[in-house]
């Protein structure tokens, strides 16, 4: 027959109570050790699982980083192409401008050598005609 005082167990052993120091488990030793392994196992794992959470964390950290950056880059590249669009359309406007020109001042000589044609011919008629009326 054992009762429970203050933390400490009395038995009584053939008539006589004797104090013992009070047993936590009443289960075998090989099970509490079994129980035992289990609990370390587990945190173990649970220590595993944040380990490689954080680590885990880490790599999205990075990844994002590298994500940002390629986003900047990606914008930057699109800017650099916009810009280099815009100059190609202007050098273009700049040629198609010239070529107008050039084709102006053409129809421009074009015009003044019919004129210094005509000029000439007229020219060239009034001394035929003035040298038939000089004989």
């Amino acid at each position: 027959m054992a009762r429970i005082i203050q933390q400490q167990v009395i038995v009584n052993n053939g008539g006589c109570f004797r104090m013992e120091a009070p047993k936590g488990d009443q289960r075998p030793r090989a099970l509490r050790q079994k129980e035992k392994k289990k609990i370390k196992k587990k945190k173990t794992k649970t220590r595993k699982m944040d380990s490689s959470i954080e680590l885990l964390r880490a790599e999205v950290d990075r990844l994002e980083k590298a994500a940002a950056a390629e986003e900047a880059e990606v914008a930057r590249k699109r800017t650099k192409a916009k810009e280099l669009l815009k100059a190609i359309k202007e050098k273009e406007e700049e040629k198609e401008k010239e070529e107008e020109e050039k084709q102006e001042e053409k129809e421009k000589k074009e015009k003044k050598e019919e004129k210094d044609k005509e000029g000439k011919t007229t020219l060239v008629l009034r001394s035929k005609e003035n040298e038939m009326d000089m004989e």
